[in-house]
C-alpha cells in the first residue's frame, strides 16, 4: 500500500509534468490537454479531490476546443484523450453528485471509443478495457 506521502509526490510529479508540458509545446497544444487529463485523474484516484479534477478537464477542455479545429485528421491520440477526458470528468462529476452532468460525459466517452474501435484507431482490447472502466465508474 502507498503512503499519503507517496501520493502526494505522485501529484506533484503530474503539476510538474503538466509545467514542462508546457514549456516544451505551449499553451495551445493537445499534449497540455492531456497533461491536465493526467492531473486531473491523480487528484481523483490519489487526493479524492474531485473539484481540482474538475477544473482541470475543464482546462483540457479548452485547450482542446481552442487548438484543434476539425476534422483532427488522424490523430488518434487526440481521440483517446478525449475519451479520457471526458470519462475523468464524468467520475468527477460524479462524486459532486451532478449525475445527470456525469451521465452526459461519460455517453460521450463510451461514443467515441465505439467510434474509435469502429474506425480501427484502437483494438478491441483496449475498447473492452475502457468499456470495464466507464463500467466502473456507473457502479
Amino acid at each position: 500500500m502507498f503512503s499519503s506521502q507517496q501520493y502526494k509526490q505522485a501529484v506533484h510529479e503530474l503539476v510538474r509534468c503538466v509545467a514542462l508540458t508546457r514549456i516544451c509545446y505551449g499553451d495551445s497544444h493537445w499534449k497540455l490537454a492531456e497533461a491536465h487529463v493526467n492531473l486531473a485523474q491523480g487528484y481523483l484516484q490519489l487526493k479524492g479531490l474531485s473539484l481540482q479534477a474538475k477544473q482541470h478537464v475543464e482546462k483540457a477542455q479548452k485547450i482542446l476546443s481552442s487548438a484543434i479545429e476539425p476534422p483532427y485528421n488522424d490523430n488518434t491520440d487526440v481521440f483517446k484523450c478525449s475519451v479520457e477526458l471526458f470519462h475523468t470528468m464524468g467520475r468527477a462529476l460524479i462524486a459532486l453528485q451532478k449525475f445527470k452532468e456525469a451521465s452526459e460525459n461519460l455517453a460521450k466517452a463510451e461514443r467515441l471509443s465505439k467510434e474509435l474501435l469502429q474506425c480501427g484507431r484502437i483494438i478491441k482490447e483496449e475498447w473492452v478495457k475502457i468499456q470495464a472502466e466507464l463500467t466502473l465508474s456507473l457502479a
